[in-house]
Parts: C-alpha cells; structure tokens; sequence
C-alpha cells in the first residue's frame, strides 16, 4: 500500500509543478498587459488635453487683451444663454485672425454675427420653424447682406420645412445686392466697405459739380 501510495505521488507531482508554473506564466503576463497600457492611457489623456488648450486658444486668443478677452467670454456666455451657436462665433474670431483684422474689429464683427445670429433665430421661430443651428447661422449671414428679419420670417413661412435655409436663397429671394456683402468679407471689412462708397460716392459730386461749374463759367459771357 505503502509503495502504491509514493507512487502515485511521483506520478502526480510534475502535473502539480506544471499547472503551478502555468498560473504563474498567466500572473506575470497579466501583469506585464496591465503595465503596459498605462502609457497608452497617458498618451490619450495628454492628446485630450493639448486638443482642449487648442480649443481655449481659438475662443479665446492669448494676443487679446484682458478686457478683449473678458468682452468675448461674455458673449460666448451670452450666446449659450440665448441656444445660439458658438461655433460659427469661434469660426469669425479665426478667420479675423487669420486675415489679419485688429482686435477690436474681431469683437465687433462677432458681436455683429451673434446679434443676427438671435435677431435670425427668434425670425425663424415666428415662422413656426424649428431651426437648426444651421438654419440660424444661414438667416445670420444673409442678414449680414442686407436681408431684414422681417424678410427672413417671410421667406422662411414659405420654405418647405423639409428644405434647409441658405443663405444664398433668402438673399436671391430678397433681392438684396450682394456686392456691398461681398466686400465686407462676412462683416470684417465692414468699415473699409462704406468708406470706400463713401469716398466715391464724394469725388463723383466732385466732378459733377465741377463740369456744372465750368458749364456755367463758358456760358458767362465778359462785359
């Protein structure tokens, strides 16, 4: 009985030592995984955050002054409060920068976009639609070329609610000339625009009143 016993224990021994160094292969590799993706979840945490200063950069830029930068929080508040998109104001700040615009131009032209964007949205909402950010930004635009609200809110009574709004559409519809439009660049050269109407429209009645002049100087005969 005796030798049947040890016998089965010398038999049984290396199974018990292979399934032993089998768990512990399993443990340590386990292990190694665990270690391993630790830097992956770094490196995703650090990209996440890059990505969010970039996002605080473009809202926000680092050149504005404090009072700049304070005036164009508020009217990022001010949107949100009003469900006004802020992305198509974070749009107008970059495309100010890019083009070269000085920082009072920016908060005024995004001021501008954002005061259309609601006068565009509370017209949509009297013609019973249901506009989408979109929908807003296009009536905004539009306005930005001469389209009143009131004409938005009649236009868009007509559009088929199942036909977004454009801004091309409300303004061919409208009959507003796009040319002043065009050149204010999406009201960042507002300004530049009307002077330089302005200045034409002066040295047309200049010459106008010179040739009205000179007519009436040859037809003063000398004593």
């Amino acid at each position: 009985m005796k030798t049947t016993t040890l016998t089965l224990m010398l038999t049984l021994a290396p199974v018990a030592l292979l399934a032993q160094a089998g768990a512990n292969v399993k443990a340590t590799a386990q292990g190694s995984s665990t270690v391993q993706a630790k830097p992956a979840s770094v490196s995703a945490s650090s990209s996440t955050t890059v990505d969010a200063q970039a996002h605080v950069h473009a809202r926000v830029p680092d050149s504005f002054s404090a009072e700049g930068k304070a005036k164009l929080e508020a009217m990022y508040a001010d949107a949100r409060a009003h469900h006004v998109p802020e992305q198509a104001m974070e749009h107008r700040v970059a495309e100010g920068r890019a083009k070269g615009a000085s920082e009072a131009a920016i908060l005024a032209s995004t001021a501008r976009l954002k005061a259309n964007m609601e006068a565009s949205q509370q017209a949509m909402v009297r013609a019973g639609r249901h506009a989408s950010d979109a929908d807003v930004e296009q009536g905004a635009y539009a306005m930005e070329r001469g389209v009143t609200a009131a004409q938005v809110e009649a236009l868009v009574r007509v559009l088929p609610a199942d036909r977004p709004v454009t801004m091309a559409s409300l303004v061919s519809q409208a009959g507003v000339n796009t040319t002043a439009g065009a050149m204010a660049g999406h009201g960042l050269g507002v300004a530049a625009a009307a002077t330089s109407t302005t200045n034409a429209a002066v040295k047309g009645a200049g010459s106008v009143a010179g040739s009205v002049t000179g007519a009436l100087t040859a037809g003063v005969k000398k004593p």
